[in-house]
């Protein structure tokens, strides 16, 4: 079987921390099928529109294409339509190579749906995260966008609750949940849990803008925590250090935000992590902190449970699908600073409390959250279609 796959979201050889986990999904697909990846990207000066590459052993077709940043979501609707028009024309021939067309991040979909019915191919469609609860529905009311769904046979979805807001707004459309997991040899307990002092708490959610969101740069709840570790602050007493990374992280302003505390000895900045470095800074964390406003179903989340970290993290999305609250782990309200504050105090001076919960935690990571399981149902869904 041939898959041609189509995203915005893929790691490159000048950004390779982007959207990993695309790029092992794809690796994982090659072991059963023949794979393609068309990477979508802006055109700039010096990218030629195709560009044709192996990229990790996964032959890689960069398509960079014009795009300029006007009219908020109509203007992303009108280049989505120009961008079908480039797609058809540079793309079409070799397209009708391939059996399925998948498409990962409803942010692609409309164009992938736009090319399976020219190419006369299934396609599958693939709902993250944000893609559905906040940027699709705002684009596709424009230029006709919406005729994704009549050239759309599925809808993989990383989670239940998106499954649940994808039936709830288009109905017609058949779903299947497919969780990606992840990598357990190299997400590992090894020796946890334990009892260190000062406790380690990871935070790698950033604090990036995310233009559209109406949540700036709180929405992975960085600026939540910065307002829970400022009260936290003020107790003298406490043994802990949040280590924080994510984008912008290592700003002048998260800096200055740092230098203005008690104690900034309790905050270590970590910059934005090479996807290498990840596991390694959950091995040494203690916990980890999820205080997001929206998720499909967080990877952050699944590489802590794997590594035997306790997952403390805002009740959105599949994080309840993750964890369960005061079983396998905390779950909170997000943005609720109070509750957040108590909660960390509590953890930080009875650490050993936890242990229960991260064991369990760590369990469910191997019985639901193993990544080889992951193309394996792709695979299955893409036989059904056939």
């Amino acid at each position: 079987m041939k898959v041609a796959i189509l995203t915005g979201g893929y790691p490159s050889p000048d950004n390779p921390s982007k959207s990993i986990f695309n790029l092992r999904a794809a690796k994982g697909l090659q072991n059963y099928a023949e794979i393609t990846v068309y990477h979508y990207r802006f055109w700039k000066p010096g990218r030629p529109m195709l560009q044709r590459y192996v990229y990790e052993g996964v032959n890689t077709v960069a398509v960079s294409l014009p795009f300029l940043p006007m009219g908020g979501s109509l203007g992303t609707a009108f280049f989505d339509r120009l961008w079908m028009k480039f797609s058809e024309f540079l793309l079409k021939k070799e397209l009708k190579t391939y059996d399925v067309f998948h498409s990962i991040g409803l942010g692609a979909a409309p164009i992938a749906a736009h090319l399976s019915k020219k190419c006369k191919k299934k396609h599958v469609a693939q709902a993250i995260g944000s893609d559905l609860l906040v940027y699709l529905p705002k684009k596709e009311k424009y230029f006709g966008l919406k005729n994704w769904t009549k050239n759309t046979q599925m809808v993989v979805c990383n989670s239940r609750s998106l499954k649940e807001v994808l039936l709830k707004n288009y109905p017609h459309l058949k779903a299947e949940v497919a969780y990606r997991g992840t990598d357990l040899s190299k997400f590992q307990a090894q020796g946890k849990p334990r009892n260190p002092s000062p406790i380690h708490l990871l935070f790698l959610g950033g604090f990036a803008n995310r233009k559209g969101s109406g949540m700036g740069s709180n929405l992975k709840g960085g600026e939540t925590l910065k307002e829970v570790i400022e009260i936290l602050d003020k107790k003298d007493k406490l043994q802990v250090v949040f280590n924080i990374g994510g984008p912008e992280s290592a700003s002048d302003n998260i800096k200055e935000w740092r230098q203005q505390l008690k104690h900034p000895e309790r905050v270590q900045i970590l910059g934005v992590l090479k996807p290498q470095e990840i596991p390694t800074q959950m091995q040494k964390a203690d916990g980890v902190l999820l205080p997001s406003l929206s998720e499909g179903l967080p990877n952050v989340g699944m590489e802590a449970i794997a590594s035997a970290c306790l997952l403390i993290a805002s009740k959105v999305g599949g994080v309840p699908e993750v964890i369960e609250h005061q079983g396998s782990g905390l779950i909170l309200e997000p943005g609720n600073t109070e509750e957040w504050k108590n909660t960390l105090e509590k953890v930080i001076l009875n650490f050993e409390n936890y242990h229960p919960l991260i064991l369990k935690a760590v369990q469910t990571a191997h019985e639901k959250f193993n990544a080889e399981n992951y193309p394996k149902h792709l695979m299955d869904i893409y036989k059904k279609l056939q």
